[in-house]
């Protein structure tokens, strides 16, 4: 029962405490690799130990919640960061594999960031990065995994896409992160350069979609900054 629910259900979701009419510690090893958060006798359950296992147990969620949060969310933008994306990217190309359907990288970097951020701080910069992350995950579909490389780039996994849903959505991302940003009362513009790589049709691989819009990426860049390549 414990390996079915935690097929379905995470242990930060559905916190568990098995509780069994007989038990020894090595049932009760078996019944914590598999899920539970606590494991009771029932001859031993009194209202006291009962409340303390509840507490712990919801204690033990939260942090593994948190750690979740940690291990796949990027802490500054909130964003996916390169592990879950590249983790989504296989489950995406395998439903392409599936289903002939295709997936794309849409790869972004924060023109000129690194002199914005040496000369204004690290504060500064990271408040611009905060704001690019909220127009990114604003301007995409419910369905994109946007995420945080690292640095001032960005990246966002597009499912059942063809070219031209590709560069539109690009366009509009452009167009949404150039709009002045204000930071400390000033208004700032930010320019960003965009590269696309398209499973199947330019890439045949995960590895190799990240690769191709790293390297559009560039392109777009060396074609003027602002652009979509």
């Amino acid at each position: 029962v414990l390996k079915k629910m935690r097929t379905e259900y995470d242990a930060d979701t559905l916190p568990v405490i098995a509780i069994t009419g007989k038990g020894d510690e090595q049932s009760a090893l078996f019944m914590l690799q598999n899920g539970a958060q606590d494991y009771l006798i029932k001859d031993d359950i009194n209202a006291a130990r009962l409340h303390c296992a509840i507490r712990g147990a919801l204690q033990t969620a939260s942090l593994q919640k948190q750690l979740t949060r940690l291990a796949h969310y990027d802490a500054l933008t909130g964003l996916l960061n390169r592990s879950l994306l590249i983790n989504r990217l296989g489950q995406a190309i395998h439903r392409c594999n599936r289903y002939n359907q295709k997936c794309a990288i849409l790869h972004l970097d924060v023109n000129k960031f690194k002199p914005m951020n040496d000369h204004h701080g690290q504060h500064y910069g990271d408040a611009i990065l905060q704001e690019v992350a909220e127009r990114i995950r604003k301007n995409c579909r419910a369905t994109d995994s946007p995420a945080r490389l690292g640095a001032d780039e960005f990246a966002i996994l597009l499912e059942q896409v063809e070219t031209d849903t590709c560069n539109k959505i690009a366009q509009k991302l452009i167009e949404a992160i150039e709009k002045p940003i204000t930071i400390n009362d000033k208004n700032i513009s930010i320019k960003v350069s965009i590269g696309i790589s398209l499973f199947p049709d330019t890439a045949n691989s995960g590895d190799e979609l990240l690769k191709q819009a790293d390297l559009k990426l560039y392109k777009a860049k060396e074609s003027g900054r602002n652009k979509v390549v």
